[in-house]
């Protein structure tokens, strides 16, 4: 099979509880479900099923205002079943771990009871993502976004685990990486379908104001897509700085 380098990763980012803050990280262990302790944590509607069942910032916003983060190193704890504690961080400093206490924190923006879900660490399936175990965007796309709205775009409204910064000569970009793998430190992931993009794109991550337009531009001319969703094939480690390869 033969494989060419395309670019390298510029960002890394891990969210220990699904839809908080990310935690910005130089290197992690890529277990098969994705990022070691990615969406590992979550809030649960007990009324529902399925997807539906997960508290999201696409209805309470002021999710995103909680910085979490593993209080241990990325690839620390990789062989239990448990994943280390994380360190969830409000707005106005103050400091939760996941218990009861967070519990309430939470129940204070949403009406209906709801629980909490924690993954075990040594889990072969997905944990609580959308579509796929890490979602991948380039600089590339990113800047065409802020071509058509016209305003540099934060890049963490669309919460992406990886950002490659694509080699100039690089002709394609990740929308041309669909059935294809991907080779970096000494993992490897297989690209499986766009990502679809939902009014979670729309919220500023820090005033979580909406700008409608982002949206409104994404679906009228990129198809509603931006970025691409991997599972992996092969576990491993990467760090900040690694080349990706394009097989």
């Amino acid at each position: 099979m033969t494989k060419r380098s395309i670019g390298t990763i510029t960002q890394l980012t891990r969210y220990p509880v699904k839809s908080m803050a990310g935690q910005a990280i130089t290197q992690t262990h890529v277990a098969k479900y994705g990022f070691y302790g990615d969406r590992s944590h979550a809030f649960i509607d007990p009324a529902k099923e399925g997807w539906n069942a997960y508290i999201t910032a696409r209805r309470y916003p002021q999710m995103l205002g909680y910085q979490v983060e593993l209080t241990e190193p990325s690839d620390g704890g990789v062989a239990s079943v448990h994943f280390p504690k994380i360190k969830i961080v409000s707005r106005t400093g103050q400091e939760f771990s996941w218990n009861e206490a967070f519990l309430q924190e939470m129940q204070q923006y949403v009406k209906q009871p709801i629980t909490m879900k924690q993954h075990q660490a040594d889990s072969q399936e997905l944990l609580a993502v959308d579509a796929g175990g890490i979602l991948i965007i380039s600089d590339r796309t990113l800047r065409k976004l802020e071509e058509i709205v016209g305003v540099k775009v934060d890049t963490r409204r669309f919460r992406a685990n990886l950002l490659v910064k694509l080699d100039d000569a690089e002709q394609e970009d990740e929308t041309n990486w669909i059935g294809r793998q991907l080779s970096i430190g000494n993992c490897r992931l297989e690209v499986t379908l766009p990502c679809e993009r939902c009014v979670l794109i729309t919220i500023d991550p820090d005033t979580f104001e909406r700008n409608p337009l982002i949206l409104k531009k994404v679906n009228e001319e990129l198809g509603l897509k931006f970025g691409v969703y991997a599972n992996v094939i092969e576990e491993g480690q990467i760090q900040l700085g690694d080349e990706i390869n394009l097989h």
